[in-house]
């Protein structure tokens, strides 16, 4: 099977990976620093994350998927697959669309 390369710059991320099927996982920057100002508001959104959007997927139960955060650039790097990445992209645009949708998500309110 053909690997190709896909570059593709998004609303909430960017993405840069070699894609050979469906389940390959693909590494996504997320800059975070508009919905996490804190510790522990990480903490709140990675949690919402990974116990929302596919649950099983997340290395924490035994999946493929993992995340990293840099706090000097407020971003978090996801390891998923596309289905997933996308599942990520509407949530976090949802937590954008309003400050009070966001508090209540990310601040755990």
């Amino acid at each position: 099977m053909a690997t190709r390369t896909l570059f593709l710059a998004t609303v909430c991320g960017f993405i840069a990976a070699s894609v050979a099927d469906a389940q390959q996982l693909i590494r996504v920057t997320y800059p975070v620093s508009d919905i996490v100002s804190g510790e522990e508001h990480l903490k709140t959104l990675v949690n919402t994350l990974t116990k929302t959007i596919a649950p099983a997927s997340w290395q924490e139960r035994g999946g493929p998927g993992d995340w990293q955060f840099f706090p000097l650039g407020k971003a978090l790097v996801i390891n998923q697959t596309q289905e997933i990445h996308e599942a990520i992209q509407i949530m976090l645009a949802r937590l954008r669309q309003g400050e009070e949708e966001a508090d209540m998500i990310v601040l755990g309110r």
